[in-house]
């Protein structure tokens, strides 16, 4: 019976310590789910444009800032090709590298189309997502439509051209008002000696424009 009562207590107590270590894995799982979506909220409110795709460039993951960028559902985007949103020129900057499990981050701006046909241009951050081994398995990339930081750019860039003309007039319109009033200092000197009449009124014609 000893032998029994202590084999019963040896196998009892394995599953305590089996029960003790599958409640501690589901707890560890509990929370991971709950951090997990937390980042995904986190990641889905975003103001860029979040995705990743797979090395064939699948879409495997879009946010709401992506959704609104193409004007797509989430259901309507994964699963799509990368190079379904952008013409083919753009595509071979950027598939060629992501299929041969390229591990540096590619920054490049390319051309893209919203799906009513609106043009887009995007900056975009393409980081390798790799597995325990090592191995890229995914791509993370974030993408920043620039065109009203663009069209902001080139707003202040004419808006400088037109303060440097306004400046340029300004040194040109006090040139000539100083060449003016030496023309004007001239005239008066001459008008008050001369005795020709005709030579008068014409320099008296010449102060007046001059001083208006």
């Amino acid at each position: 019976l000893s032998r029994r009562h202590e084999r019963a207590l040896g196998e009892h107590a394995e599953l305590v310590e089996t029960d003790l270590e599958l409640q501690y894995r589901l707890h560890e799982c509990e929370r991971a789910k709950v951090e997990f979506q937390r980042l995904t909220h986190a990641i889905d409110g975003a103001v860029e444009a979040v995705v990743v795709v797979d090395r064939e460039g699948c879409l495997a993951y879009v946010n709401r800032a992506f959704q609104q960028l193409f004007g797509l559902a989430s259901a309507e985007s994964l699963g799509r090709r990368l190079a379904e949103f952008m013409p083919p020129d753009e595509v071979l900057r950027l598939e060629p590298a992501m299929l041969a499990g390229a591990r540096d981050t590619l920054r490049l701006r390319v051309r893209c189309r919203h799906r009513d046909g609106d043009r887009l241009l995007l900056d975009l951050a393409v980081s390798p997502v790799c597995d325990g081994q090592g191995t890229v398995v995914h791509y993370l990339i974030l993408a920043r439509d620039v065109r009203e930081a663009l069209a902001l750019e080139e707003r202040v860039f004419q808006a400088r051209k037109l303060a440097a003309v306004g400046r340029l007039a300004g040194d040109m319109a006090h040139e000539f008002n100083n060449v003016l009033q030496v023309i004007l200092g001239y005239a008066g000197e001459m008008a008050e000696s001369v005795r020709d009449p005709d030579l008068r009124e014409s320099l008296s014609q010449i102060l007046t424009a001059g001083q208006r």
